[in-house]
């Protein structure tokens, strides 16, 4: 497993650098924007078929704020909590989870009543510090996704995401992951 998201990694972060490249927008003197946002949605911790039950979902926090380094392509820091559940038993295991994250954005196709849409749609990768109180002990984990962004009035966006953090023994002793989807705003500064 730690190969495998290793190696998805890579691939992400060279897809991300290559499109970057090809857009002909050079990072340095770029001006983007500070940024801030918050969302709140569902988690489910588990891979297996038998991890996908009612009593597995749990509710996720992120809270973060970023720099836009273009138009298309950002960096944010963040925190994601406070518990999530096994089907192990019925405790909570709560965590604080910090991360760094790298976004690439595209945008989405404009029709001709909409030429000034602002929509994008894109992915994510990064990585953190999770830091699981029920073990008592950290762990490095990867983070991968999709992010939605919607613009709405006044330097604000909704945004919608489904992401997971991959691991070793988070939570049963093997590689693990724990998938959410959120639902927020973002707002430029």
């Amino acid at each position: 497993m730690k190969s495998n998201v290793l190696l998805y990694i890579l691939i992400l972060t060279s897809f991300c650098l290559t499109s970057y490249s090809l857009s002909g927008q050079v990072l340095l003197g770029v001006k983007g924007g500070n940024f801030i946002g918050l969302e709140i949605g569902a988690q489910l911790s588990g891979i297996r078929k038998e991890d996908f039950v009612s009593n597995n979902i749990s509710p996720r926090v992120n809270i973060y704020i970023g720099k836009e380094l273009n138009s298309v392509l950002s960096i944010q820091v963040g925190y994601e909590g406070f518990y999530f559940n096994t089907i192990a038993n019925r405790d909570r295991r709560y965590y604080n989870y910090y991360n760094l994250k790298l976004q690439h954005l595209l945008f989405l196709p404009r029709t001709n009543s909409n030429k000034n849409s602002k929509n994008l749609i894109g992915f994510q990768i990064g990585g953190g510090l999770f830091d699981n109180k029920y073990y008592n002990r950290p762990s490095f984990v990867a983070d991968v996704g999709l992010v939605g962004l919607i613009a709405l009035q006044n330097k604000s966006k909704l945004i919608f995401r489904i992401n997971s953090i991959l691991g070793w023994d988070l939570y049963q002793s093997d590689e693990d992951m724990i998938s959410a989807f959120t639902l927020g705003l973002k707002r430029n500064l």
